[in-house]
């Protein structure tokens, strides 16, 4: 994908540290994690480590939001 492997790797770092603020919205944060996935080229990417990702750049508000969800 990139011709310099240090720019993937920066790319992807940038992904795994990527986290939604305090009080940030999900509506606000969204679009910066698309735009991390999709510099990293993970539209190709299978959905649940798409989810994994996203989940872990969730704040303690969303998480706690998600955990009281049932399934």
């Amino acid at each position: 994908m990139y011709e310099d492997p240090n720019v993937a790797q920066y790319v992807l770092n940038n992904l795994d540290s990527i986290a939604q603020g305090k009080t940030e919205s999900f509506v606000a944060f969204y679009p910066r994690f698309e735009k991390q996935l999709a510099d990293m080229g993970g539209a190709t990417w299978h959905t649940p480590v798409q989810i994994n990702y996203l989940r872990k750049a969730f704040n303690d508000e969303m998480k706690d939001l998600l955990r009281a969800t049932k399934y």
